[in-house]
């Protein structure tokens, strides 16, 4: 019993870190959010001068409203003709597998001349690089327990203590991913006014990058976090121009009161984030040498 005692005491001082929800390592490029479905010439080949018409098609397969989505062409070269001015697509709706509803989808085309007068055959590179507005949401419950509660059911607590924190946890289908850090171990209330602390993991698992301002700054604005509908106490919201590595975790500490707990509850958890994403595709046209 002194030995269970102990336990929830320093239980209650030190919350052994783990992780929910993180994505394993190596993930990255994972075709979620905005997906490029196909991309491609209408012909395979053609001649030196001829027009060939490049045609691209979306679709969001993510779990969030993707807004402003637009898409470019790029990378034939200089001896090439074609508008070089990004094309809108609009809006695309969320995809709701739950009721087999998918995501909206959208296709764009370019008109583009090849070079003239070429005197060998050559293969060229067509790039199309996708941008648009995304957003991630996660929701959560927490365990809680009354350290003198769990005095009176020694036989309990033992299995209470060697369970996971999180009573649930799921994140939105999106190239940013949320996970949890912190709550190996149910949280356990002594007395009122008690602060705790979790910590909130974000990184990029998409086949492409964030970015705010400008392509390639990984940037992200979070919107919020909240525990038991209080924002986190040691953060300022909306935080804007949070950095996200290009492998790994951004990591980022949430500060809260623990609620009066008699002898057993759950409390929820929310981080809301967006940003802008891009990804890009590519694909070939033979253009033949001018037939003299």
């Amino acid at each position: 019993m002194n030995k269970i005692v102990l336990f929830l005491l320093v239980i209650g001082v030190v919350f052994i870190a783990g992780c929910i929800g993180q994505p394993e390592e190596g993930i990255k490029g994972v075709t979620i959010g905005v997906i490029i479905k196909s991309f491609a010439p209408d012909i395979s080949e053609i001649f030196s001068g001829d027009p060939v018409t490049f045609s691209l098609s979306v679709e969001n397969v993510g779990e969030e409203d993707a807004t402003n989505v637009e898409a470019a062409l790029f990378g034939l070269g200089t001896d090439w003709d074609w508008d070089k001015t990004a094309q809108s697509i609009g809006d695309l709706s969320k995809s709701q597998p739950q009721y087999k509803i998918p995501g909206g989808t959208g296709d764009v085309q370019w008109d583009a001349t090849s070079p003239e007068d070429l005197k060998v055959d050559n293969t060229y590179t067509a790039g199309v690089r996708v941008t648009y507005g995304y957003k991630t949401t996660a929701y959560g419950t927490i365990k809680v327990y009354n350290s003198d509660y769990l005095r009176t059911k020694p036989e309990e607590a033992e299995n209470i203590m060697k369970s996971s924190g999180i009573a649930t946890f799921s994140t939105t289908k999106a190239p940013i991913t949320i996970s949890l850090a912190g709550v190996a171990r149910p949280l356990i209330y002594r007395e009122l006014g008690q602060k705790s602390t979790i910590t909130i993991q974000i990184g990029d698992i998409g086949p492409g990058d964030p970015y705010t301002d400008k392509l390639g700054d990984m940037l992200i604005t979070v919107n919020d976090i909240t525990v038991n509908q209080e924002s986190c106490e040691n953060q300022n919201f909306p935080m804007t121009g949070v950095k996200i590595p290009r492998t790994g975790q951004k990591s980022i500490s949430c500060k809260f009161s623990l609620p009066e707990v008699s002898e057993f509850t759950t409390i929820p958890i929310e981080v809301k984030l967006s940003y802008n994403y891009f990804l890009d595709g590519s694909t070939t046209v033979k253009v033949l040498k001018e037939i003299v």
